[in-house]
């Protein structure tokens, strides 16, 4: 909520000036309902929000450790992706070799069992796990956002055909399934990590307009605020800009001020001011 209520400040949205929908793709932060949040769809003001849609809560096993080996990640998207037979699904691809030299039996425990792995709707996290896929800083990332960086930069910028599918359900809940069962293939046929890359970017970017437009017009509201740490992926912003644009929304992005957890504090004041109010 800070994080869509810094970038509705920057963008001069007055207090009285109704809904956003906010876009909110970032690590992690607390929830409302005391769950680790990352990946979230958000509808409302300085005063409030509803949370109308998410990514699918993901364990991270080893809670911040998760964060600097992106590995962990990866077999916890599997195994929400395919379930207990999940190994059967990386044959022959270069994730069976990177996971064989890691202790995944053990992570796969501490997943199953929920044992130092709480559930995250984390975007970081999903781009971790593709990442370490593509065989990027799969055991280890020496600075903050190395993997998601390197992943953008893989882009193959000339490739224009179709992104991965992702799942999204009566509830709102974006899941990643349909994303692994193509990454898989493609990673199994030698495609070229540069194009998964860019399939993975554009897929993702797709599901977030399907999703966003359809709750922008249902809530009559035609301005769309872009925050998060992740929204510094130029490649991200400027492509959701665009296609949120194309469909008559007003996009707001953050420029003054850093998307990331740079820019919260003007949110914070900001719905703080408010809640003074009443």
């Amino acid at each position: 909520h800070a994080h869509m209520a810094s970038c509705m400040a920057e963008n001069d949205v007055a207090p009285d000036d109704g809904r956003s929908v906010g876009v909110i793709l970032d690590g992690t932060g607390l929830g409302t309902d005391g769950t680790i949040w990352g990946g979230e769809i958000l509808l409302g003001d300085y005063g409030g929000f509803e949370r109308k849609a998410h990514f699918q809560p993901i364990a991270l096993p080893g809670g911040d450790q998760a964060a600097r080996e992106p590995w962990r990640n990866l077999v916890a998207h599997l195994q929400a992706a395919f379930g207990d037979d999940w190994q059967s699904h990386i044959g022959g691809t270069p994730v069976e070799a990177m996971l064989a030299a890691q202790p995944v039996g053990l992570i796969v425990q501490m997943i199953v069992q929920g044992v130092n792995a709480p559930l995250a709707s984390s975007a970081g996290r999903l781009f971790d796990a593709v990442a370490a896929a593509l065989g990027i800083a799969t055991t280890r990332q020496h600075y903050e956002g190395q993997a998601a960086m390197e992943l953008e930069a893989l882009i193959d910028h000339t490739y224009a055909a179709e992104g991965y599918p992702v799942a999204i359900n009566a509830n709102g809940v974006i899941s990643w399934g349909p994303l692994w069962a193509k990454l898989l293939v493609d990673l199994r046929s030698g495609v070229a990590r540069s194009i998964i890359a860019a399939r993975f970017h554009a897929g993702l970017t797709a599901a977030l307009t399907d999703v966003t437009t359809r709750i922008a017009n249902e809530a009559g509201t035609k301005r769309i605020a872009l925050s998060g740490g992740v929204l510094q992926n130029r490649f991200m912003q400027n492509r959701l800009e665009a296609s949120l644009t194309a469909q008559g929304f007003t996009v707001l992005s953050q420029r003054k001020l850093p998307s990331n957890d740079g820019g919260i504090s003007l949110g914070q004041a900001s719905i703080a001011a408010i809640k003074a109010q009443n």
